[in-house]
């Protein structure tokens, strides 16, 4: 089907444009309508159409200077202009330059249009480069959807050597964020895939012949092979691999805030057979999470993850332990959990929404964590921004991940202190190793040569706390740490954080947390 592009400043032009002939029953699509003539070249750039009609009289830039653009681009392009009486002598001007034709408005009706465009499709069907066109838009057509009636067949334009016999297509795909927590939108990346192809000519494998390359929705880049008859089926994926490693790696290197994947799809059988196996590997990559970046696979040999029942146990042991690591400062502790628990959900395999629901709840708890104590006044979600950054795969998610909780552990309570004074970091650093010894304010100015009531003022001016406050939220933190272990007694927790009765240590964390011991531990395990 040929593709127009029509620019005209005036809406109800176009429109009456549009409505003079049933388009795609004479072959033709109208793949834009613009009326901004200053946008028209990156609408060119980006659709490619075949035919472009454009009113040659419009503000800011006149339809002579957008033909000579797009003719710098393209010389096949086919250009027709409208134009009035007064454009004549621009429109001679305009057939001098490559235009292939221009029609006079008053005379814009039904018989005069398709003759315009009969000739500009004559122009094309001779043109050299008229099979690869067509061949591109069959091949989109199938790719993209197969149903669509389409006025081409490949017998009808004897596309045998193109599209029949054995052939091989390498789609490589820009993957799809998983950090939904990055602000940040991530535009599409620009790839010059003819000087890609050229670069690797001569390391592709004799047995397969390159035919072209093209791109369909979603950012998905698709190069065409031919494989040669000599070629044993059951090695063809041997041969070619490496070649596509190579492709795929060098694309991925292009940008790194950028990760592509790439599927193979290969038939004895023609293109035709290719495209049902095409979409249901896009539909799987669309659905999966890679496991790392730069994923090669085998259309044959992908499958749809179905794991509708991710259990949400797992989960909560994890936060548990991830729970207790972050309260007792132990990154090494913290690091353990993390990847142990993603070598389990790299063995499940959750699909896309599953982990993205994990990976949300994750992010509750961290949060939750950090707001309860009170490290930095910086808004969490944007700690996670600038120490996450932009994820595509497990890997990424489970290396950021690392890099959140160092921050958590190791960063944030450096960059606290380093706001404390020399004898707050000292009092601090005590209550957080000794909370459940019978501490009082006495004491802790003494240790640190003050007086009881110099230091209850600098603590409060430096923490926004005072020092049995302090004290008391950090025994009621490693409280629920302790009363979230099965078989602890709460008598025990109370003595391990420094409460000489139960009933005295329930009154009080019922105070700070609002719910009674009991009550906490029942709601953490439902």
């Amino acid at each position: 089907m040929i593709s127009v592009m029509i620019i005209d400043d005036e809406i109800q032009a176009i429109e009456y444009l549009e409505s003079l002939i049933d388009w795609e029953r004479h072959g033709y699509k109208i793949v834009s309508k613009t009326t901004d003539g200053a946008s028209a070249v990156a609408i060119f750039d980006e659709l490619s159409p075949d035919i472009v009609i454009s009113d040659i009289s419009m503000p800011g830039v006149s339809g002579l200077d957008i033909s000579s653009d797009l003719l710098a681009r393209d010389p096949y392009v086919q250009i027709i202009l409208l134009t009035a009486y007064s454009d004549f002598i621009f429109a001679q001007e305009a057939l001098n330059i490559g235009v292939v034709s221009y029609i006079l408005k008053h005379d814009l009706e039904e018989t005069r249009l398709l003759d315009e465009l009969a000739k500009a499709r004559r122009n094309i069907e001779k043109n050299a480069d008229v099979r690869k066109i067509i061949t591109r838009d069959m091949i989109r057509n199938y790719l993209e959807d197969s149903e669509k009636a389409e006025p081409y067949s490949i017998r009808d334009y004897n596309f045998e050597h193109e599209l029949y016999g054995r052939i091989l297509l390498f789609t490589i795909v820009q993957d799809k964020s998983i950090s939904f927590h990055n602000a940040n939108a991530v535009p599409a990346a620009q790839i010059d895939f003819a000087e890609i192809v050229h670069k690797y000519e001569g390391q592709l494998p004799q047995e397969f012949q390159f035919i072209d390359f093209l791109t369909t929705r979603s950012h998905a880049y698709n190069l065409l092979f031919r494989i040669s008859e000599s070629l044993k089926p059951t090695t063809i994926e041997q041969k070619f691999e490496a070649f596509a490693g190579m492709v795929l790696a060098d694309v991925s290197n292009i940008d790194d805030r950028f990760s592509y994947s790439g599927f193979i799809c290969w038939s004895l059988a023609g293109f035709n057979s290719i495209t049902s196996m095409y979409k249901e590997a896009a539909k799987i990559l669309d659905q999966r999470i890679p496991m790392q970046r730069s994923e090669l696979l085998w259309a044959g040999k992908m499958s749809m993850v179905e794991n509708n029942h991710w259990p949400s146990s797992l989960e909560k042991n994890f936060l548990d332990k991830l729970g207790l690591a972050l309260s007792a400062h132990d990154y090494s502790k913290a690091q353990q959990e993390l990847l142990s628990f993603f070598v389990t959900v790299e063995k499940l395999r959750p699909n896309r929404r599953d982990f993205t629901n994990i990976c949300l709840h994750i992010d509750d708890y961290l949060e939750d964590w950090y707001s309860r104590h009170n490290l930095l006044n910086i808004e969490f979600q944007q700690i996670k921004i600038e120490v996450m950054g932009c994820c595509y795969s497990l890997e990424d998610m489970r290396d950021a991940y690392i890099k959140l909780i160092y921050w958590l552990i190791i960063q944030i309570p450096d960059k606290m202190y380093e706001t404390y004074s020399s004898k707050i970091k000292l009092v601090v650093k005590y209550i957080y190793e000794r909370y459940a010894d019978d501490l009082s304010v006495d004491f802790l100015a003494d240790m640190v040569n003050l007086s009881s009531s110099r230091l209850s003022r600098l603590f409060k001016a430096e923490t926004d706390q005072g020092v049995l406050e302090y004290l008391t939220i950090v025994r009621i933190q490693k409280a629920k740490e302790l009363l979230l272990q099965e078989h602890a007694k709460i008598y025990e927790v109370s003595e391990e954080v420094g409460y000489k009765t139960s009933q005295y240590f329930s009154q009080v964390f019922k105070r700070i947390t609002g719910l009674t011991p009991n009550e906490y531990r029942e709601q953490r395990a439902i």
